[in-house]
């Protein structure tokens, strides 16, 4: 399921649609993966352990999934990327970035389980760095990529309050930080593997963009 922000469809429409995608395959992946490694555990033992996948462990999928994708569009992925600012202590970092082949930043993102201050955060971080290192890559564009997780049943009705919750948080975001701005780009909706009878297992995905 697809839900496009209010308005006229963006000319990034399928390059938002194909990240998307890969964010959720990459959940989909990592919570598989978690399941498959802690269901025949025993009850008491089971229910301590954590039951969604890790924001670095989806990064880490998505950056192996989108291989291929990445080569077929001349990009090189680099997982979590830092950027020296000259300042003392350990220099920031983004969690993907994609080169040209000539070596020029084409994309950065981040990642993320979405809550309204993350949203704010990490589009915070965007925009000072990209203001920072604009002389040398003055093209580059800057995407948060955000993911909330339900336990009920996929619906239109659904993505619909998700999609305005999306949007909400986008604009206390701008209202907080003078001068920047963010853009609700695309978010979807799709169901998850849940292992339980008639349980349901849902991600919602936005992508912004951070100018």
């Amino acid at each position: 399921m697809r839900q496009l922000k209010p308005g006229k469809p963006s000319a990034d429409f399928q390059w938002f649609d194909e990240i998307l995608m890969l964010t959720q395959a990459a959940i989909s992946v990592a919570n598989t993966q978690r399941w498959a490694l802690s269901w025949d555990l025993p009850p008491g033992v089971a229910s301590q352990g954590r039951g969604a996948a890790y924001e670095v462990t989806v990064v880490d999928q998505f950056h192996q999934l989108g291989q291929r994708y990445f080569a077929n569009r001349n990009e090189t992925a680099v997982w979590e990327c830092p950027f020296p600012t000259g300042g003392v202590g350990r220099p920031p970092a983004v969690d993907v970035v994609l080169y040209n082949n000539d070596g020029t930043i084409k994309t950065r993102l981040e990642f993320g389980i979405f809550t309204p201050k993350k949203l704010k955060d990490d589009a915070e971080k965007l925009h000072k760095m990209a203001a920072r290192f604009l002389k040398e890559n003055p093209k580059a564009r800057n995407f948060v990529v955000l993911w909330h997780e339900e336990r009920r049943k996929l619906s239109d009705v659904r993505i619909q309050t998700q999609v305005t919750q999306f949007a909400d948080a986008a604009t206390k975001a701008i209202a907080a930080i003078p001068g920047m701005g963010i853009a609700l780009g695309l978010a979807s909706g799709v169901d998850l593997f849940a292992a339980e009878k008639e349980s349901h297992r849902v991600i919602y995905v936005a992508i912004f963009e951070v100018t």
